[in-house]
């Protein structure tokens, strides 16, 4: 059936298409953060570089939206020439990207925007550079297979690994707590005792608007300061991402304090130990040590970003906090994943997170430009030649030292 499909090149034209967005979304019973629209109009209005030169198709189906592919046009530079990039909607704090299409109709919605794309729009791009693709949609598997069809040289690699923690196996986090190994149950015990040794803790959970968001912020960028990480590349973006997560009740900043001198007077049954304080109203002379940011966003729990006290090493507060975080998502927020987005850090599968996918780049090249066949056929021909070359030299020159 024929599908007429639209582009919108503007902020203005991509608020109208907000109520369609969530009807798509609800109707499919897609929950995923990074394909909502909130999420895209976060990336709007949190971003320091403004989102330029849209291209949002949308499939319709007679008035009805049926489909979207949040695109934007950018400039990338590969090993010889300059090219312009027909790039999907994101940045670096997009773990995965991608869109939205009716049940039933992904196939039909991802080949009508291939040919969209490789016909009214051909002039307009030299490559397709799609980064963090999820290995398995339907919708972007059809568009990639149409673009073939149609004369495309494509080629995907892999890029990262994605860990995801199933908590709907769980009805509390005590059966949480019990189904994780020996070995983590005593190491958090240990942690915890070292840590309320000569001091004691405290945590805040940031999850409401009327919670001092800002002050929640200072502390987590204390924290990050004073971490092993570099630099944010867009320091205000996490922020800004702050205030508008509170607005729509999915903010959940959790802050590790610890005082010296003050020893903690519970027990260290983590499992049982009431834990958390939600508000921002933290004692005098806690000062921060670790720091969380999660969106909880229908039902499901992702993992931002996480940061330490590199002085606190030795205490592995790092850890103590990601089994408090757990057990607030499981005994208040009741979620029923936590998606931990990019890597396999041991730590995330010492708590029972799994493999849930291997993201993707993917690039395109317009055969109707000729620098865009010159890449493609270097990238496919002249650097697995090359390879083989630099293999056989390496095994040539192993053998002759030991010859030697």
């Amino acid at each position: 059936m024929l599908l007429n499909i639209d582009v919108c090149t503007t902020h203005e034209g991509f608020l109208t298409l907000e109520s369609g967005w969530r009807a798509l979304s609800n109707q499919n019973g897609q929950s995923h953060f990074y394909t909502s629209f909130d999420w895209y109009q976060a990336l709007f209005v949190c971003s320091s570089v403004p989102l330029e030169n849209l291209k949002i198709l949308c499939a319709y189906h007679g008035d009805e939206l049926i489909g979207i592919l949040p695109m934007c046009m950018g400039r990338r530079k590969l090993r010889f020439f300059d090219y312009r990039s027909l790039e999907l909607i994101g940045s670096l704090y997009s773990p995965v990207r991608g869109g939205l299409a009716r049940f039933g109709w992904e196939e039909k919605v991802g080949s009508a925007m291939a040919q969209f794309v490789r016909g009214p729009m051909a002039r307009e791009w030299d490559l397709v550079f799609f980064d963090d693709l999820p290995s398995k949609d339907r919708m972007l598997d059809a568009f990639k297979d149409e673009l073939g069809a149609l004369g495309i040289i494509g080629m995907s690699e892999p890029r990262f690994p994605n860990i995801v923690l199933d908590l709907s196996r769980f009805d509390t986090s005590q059966s949480f707590y019990s189904a994780l190994s020996r070995n983590l149950r005593r190491s958090l015990v240990r942690s915890e005792k070292k840590l309320t040794r000569d001091g004691g803790f405290y945590m805040a959970v940031y999850s409401l608007e009327t919670c001092d968001v800002d002050h929640g912020m200072s502390m987590y960028n204390k924290v990050y300061g004073d971490s092993w990480k570099g630099e944010e590349a867009d320091p205000c973006f996490h922020r800004k991402l702050a205030h508008y997560l509170a607005r729509i009740g999915a903010l959940r900043l959790f802050l590790l304090y610890y005082k010296k001198g003050e020893p903690h007077s519970g027990t260290s049954d983590l499992a049982c130990n009431s834990f958390s304080q939600q508000g921002c109203v933290v004692p005098e002379g806690y000062n921060p040590v670790a720091a969380r940011f999660v969106v909880v966003y229908k039902g499901k729990a992702y993992d931002l970003k996480t940061a330490y006290n590199k002085a606190f090493v030795e205490y592995s507060v790092g850890s103590l906090l990601m089994w408090f975080v757990l057990r607030y998502l499981l005994d208040v927020d009741h979620v029923s994943s936590l998606d931990f987005q990019k890597g396999s850090e041991s730590f995330k599968l010492n708590f029972k997170g799994t493999l849930n996918d291997v993201r993707a780049r993917y690039r395109g090249f317009n055969s109707c430009c000729m620098k865009g066949l010159v890449e493609s056929h270097f990238e496919a021909h002249a650097i697995p030649f090359l390879r083989k070359i630099r293999h056989a030299c390496q095994t040539t020159k192993c053998k002759q030292v030991e010859q030697r």
